[in-house]
């Protein structure tokens, strides 16, 4: 995954806009930084590492791990000839883990204030522990939640929660989502919030009375030939969840929406940019060129520039959101497909045939698979192709 991102900070000239002295910081730094009177210069990362340079010369002076993140900003003041350094250990950032300490060390989010004299290590003077968040999850969700998804769900930095009824209304689930979150939202999840507060939440979110959607029939078809099997793995959940006509893939065998609000992104059939995710949840974030066995996401090797990634709209399998086309109506779009391009070529893709081998879900159990293997699918496109391709009456 590479280094984690680093911080730095710059001295410039005021007059002049000279470079005085830039230094380098092991993590991100996004607390503001305080420059006393005296000449020291305060400045902490989100690894939780406060930071005192002398301000003329840029040499650190001090180092104190405050253990927690720091993201807010800091306040510094001296009393009878002694500096004063608060910080709020512990708060909200959207950086993922590995780059910031854990929101919440302990059962609440701390201010520490360290006290710094001439040539002597600094001193934690005070660590008051602010309450733990109230048991209500309205609360919680307008604290942790609603800056970012809105207050109600409806999305507005990032995306809309209202489509995830599957796990906004059960508590492991939610819990699930929390701790496998990618990148920018925080990991929650064991941290700033505990089991109580997710059940609090979970009531919270059924207060919104959002509508469940109908579970996922696969249908049969009709037909000569091989295409009554061929159907039976076209509508099959590992290859229609990609092939939806709505923005956004679908997940498991229930088909429901896809974790995390992804969408789609541009539909752009004849450029290779499309079907990706969105700018900040593309596809590849999570999907690499291999299944993941630590968090169950599923990965193919890149096939040019492309590795995970949604079907066209063009290309939808279905005939409304989770219902899949009738067997006539499909095999005439694959019949279309096939007539104007080479379609054993597009089935030998790593993607096509990550479907009849998924490998395990998020929780460690087998993914189901198409009721063909690969080479039985394979022969049985090979026999229809052969026979011209016949198609059911509708």
């Amino acid at each position: 995954m590479g280094t984690p991102p680093s911080g730095f900070i710059t001295a410039f000239k005021g007059e002049t806009g000279e470079v005085l002295w830039h230094k380098r910081i092991e993590a991100q730094i996004q607390a503001g930084t305080v420059v006393t009177k005296g000449g020291i210069l305060f400045a902490a990362d989100t690894l939780g590492i406060l930071h005192a340079f002398n301000a003329r010369t840029g040499a650190e002076l001090h180092r104190i791990d405050t253990k927690g993140a720091i993201n807010s900003g800091l306040i510094s003041y001296a009393v009878d000839g002694t500096q004063y350094v608060a910080a709020e250990v512990g708060g909200l950032s959207l950086n993922p883990p590995g780059i910031t300490r854990p929101l919440r060390s302990g059962s609440a989010l701390r201010v520490k204030i360290f006290a710094l004299r001439e040539k002597k290590q600094p001193v934690k003077v005070i660590s008051w522990e602010r309450a733990p968040m109230p048991g209500n999850g309205k609360y919680l969700y307008d604290v942790v939640c609603s800056v970012c998804h809105g207050g109600t769900g409806q999305g507005y930095a990032y995306p809309t929660l209202r489509r995830q009824y599957h796990i906004l209304t059960d508590a492991e689930r939610l819990k699930d989502f929390f701790e496998t979150v990618p990148p920018p939202m925080p990991k929650l999840y064991p941290g700033l919030l505990n089991d109580g507060d997710v059940k609090e939440l979970v009531a919270y979110f059924k207060t919104w009375k959002l509508t469940p959607q109908p579970g996922y029939t696969q249908p049969k078809s009709d037909g000569a030939d091989a295409w009554p099997e061929i159907y039976s793995v076209l509508t099959h959940p590992r290859c229609i969840n990609c092939h939806t006509s709505t923005d956004y893939p679908r997940q498991t065998d229930a088909r429901h929406p896809h974790f995390y609000g992804v969408v789609r992104g541009a539909s752009t059939p004849n450029k290779s940019m499309g079907n990706i995710g969105s700018a900040i949840a593309r596809c590849s974030f999570c999907h690499g060129d291999a299944n993941n066995a630590f968090t169950g996401a599923p990965g193919v090797p890149l096939q040019g520039k492309l590795g995970w990634r949604l079907a066209p709209l063009s290309d939808a399998w279905e005939s409304a959101p989770n219902v899949a086309m009738d067997g006539a109506t499909l095999c005439q779009k694959i019949k279309g497909y096939a007539e104007h391009h080479n379609l054993l070529e597009h089935l030998a893709t790593p993607l096509v045939q990550w479907a009849f081998n998924p490998g395990d879900n998020l929780y460690g159990q087998a993914r189901t698979k198409p009721p063909l293997t690969y080479p039985e699918f394979i022969e049985a496109v090979e026999w229809w192709l052969k026979d011209g391709m016949p198609c059911p009456q509708p």
